[in-house]
C-alpha cells in the first residue's frame, strides 16, 4: 500500500484520489473512454465497473494499471459482476416499492413507510461502497459483501454522506464540463475504493486503541 493509515478524512482521501489518478493519469483516461463505451454493450456494463474499481485498489496500492488489465478483469468477472449488480438493483426496487406501498395507505402505516425510507437511504449509501468492498475482500459471499458495505454506512455516517456530496460535486462537475468525463469512472472508482479501504483499515485499528 503506498500509505499505511493516511487517515479516513473524506477530503484527504480526495486529495489522495486525485493523486493516485494524477500519477496514472494516462492508462487511467483510456480506462475511462472503454469503460463508457463497454457501458453502451448492456453485458459489459457492470463487469466494465468492476474492472475499474479492481484497477482503483490497484492504485491505491501503488500498483501498475492498464487498459489489458483491466480487460482481463472484465472477461473473468462478468457473472460475478452482473450478480452484484442485479441484486443491488433488485434491494433498491424492493425497497422503493414498501416506501411506494405503504405511502399510498396514509394513517398508522406513515411510520412503516418512513422506516422503509430510512432503509432505502442507508441501502444508497452503502452503495458508495459496494463496488470497492467487492474488489478489497477476500470473501466473495453476496450477503457478506452487502453486510460489510452496509456497516461501513452505518459505522461512520458522517464520512459516507460527505463522500456522497463530493461524488455528487463530482457528477455535476462532468456534467458542466464534459471534460471531466474523460477521467470520471477512474475517480469515482479511486476514490471510494481508497476510502473504504481507510474506512476498513480503521476498523482494524479500533481494537488497539482501546
Amino acid at each position: 500500500m503506498r500509505d499505511s493509515y493516511p487517515g479516513t478524512n473524506p477530503l484527504v482521501v480526495v486529495w489522495l484520489a486525485v493523486k493516485g489518478v494524477y500519477e496514472d493519469l494516462f492508462p487511467l483516461v483510456a480506462i475511462s473512454l472503454l469503460t463508457w463505451l463497454a457501458s453502451l454493450v448492456i453485458v459489459l456494463g457492470p463487469p466494465a465497473w468492476f474492472g475499474v474499481h479492481e484497477m482503483a485498489r490497484r492504485v491505491a496500492d501503488g500498483r501498475a494499471v492498464s487498459a489489458s488489465l483491466w480487460w482481463t478483469v472484465v472477461r473473468e468477472n462478468i457473472g460475478r459482476a452482473w450478480k452484484l449488480a442485479a441484486l443491488s438493483l433488485l434491494v433498491g426496487v424492493v425497497l422503493a416499492s414498501n416506501v411506494l406501498f405503504y405511502a399510498r395507505l396514509g394513517g398508522v402505516w406513515r411510520y412503516i413507510t418512513v422506516g422503509f425510507i430510512w432503509l432505502l437511504l442507508v441501502w444508497g449509501l452503502a452503495n458508495v461502497y459496494l463496488w470497492p468492498v467487492a474488489v478489497l475482500q477476500d470473501e466473495d459471499r453476496t450477503f457478506i459483501l452487502f453486510r460489510n458495505a452496509v456497516y461501513l454506512a452505518l459505522l461512520y455516517p458522517v464520512h459516507t454522506v460527505t463522500a456522497a456530496l463530493i461524488l455528487l460535486v463530482w457528477t455535476v462537475m462532468s456534467v458542466v464540463l464534459p471534460i471531466f468525463l474523460m477521467v470520471f469512472p477512474a475517480f469515482w472508482a479511486v476514490y471510494t475504493t481508497w476510502l473504504a479501504r481507510q474506512l476498513i483499515l480503521a476498523v482494524y485499528e479500533r481494537p488497539k486503541k482501546s
